[in-house]
């Protein structure tokens, strides 16, 4: 699980514990600090060896991101942003259809906003009907929120990892 952050001190604590919480004990968490200046080191210190923490100069996202997968082992790579969470059984329920089906590199959930105060209210994810062209559907828009999403690592590989020159939907 890879989790890049800047200056989210105050959400990263609840991201690292929706990981910690999993049902799927075999995980692997990188948080990649890219360049806060705010109390996220601090905080991170918390976790000990239960994460390997990475602080590099500002990069932006993309880089975050790729850094992460460099600094990464696993078979499978889940990113989550570190003002995001994710439920504990999400990892162990994905994995599953990764093992029984080797050739699907990519296998995604609905997910729902969370407001500061904890409510759950609508949902992130655009809905894909049956008939639906699921290539046509992402030239209109994102499917889901990368979060949602693990991915086979050497699928990322494959695709030269993320895009460093954009600022937003690198993914």
């Amino acid at each position: 699980v890879i989790i890049p952050t800047y200056n989210h001190g105050k959400y990263i604590e609840r991201s690292v514990n929706s990981v910690l919480t999993q049902t799927l004990k075999d995980i692997e968490i990188i948080v990649v600090d890219d360049g806060s200046t705010d109390d996220t080191e601090e905080i991170i210190k918390q976790f000990g060896d239960r994460l390997i923490y990475h602080r590099k100069e500002n990069g932006g996202l993309g880089h975050s991101r790729n850094k992460g997968i460099e600094l990464s082992r696993g078979k499978y790579l889940q990113f989550l942003d570190a003002d995001d969470s994710i439920t504990e059984d999400k990892l162990e329920k994905q994995v599953a259809v990764m093992e029984s089906n080797e050739d699907v590199d990519v296998v995604y959930s609905d997910c729902c906003y969370i407001s500061p105060e904890g409510e759950k209210f609508g949902n992130a994810s655009e809905p894909l009907a049956n008939d639906d062209s699921v290539v046509d559907k992402l030239f209109e828009t994102s499917l889901m929120p990368v979060h949602a999403s693990i991915v086979r690592r050497s699928a990322i590989l494959d695709v030269g990892m993320f895009d460093e020159s954009r600022v937003a939907q690198e993914d």
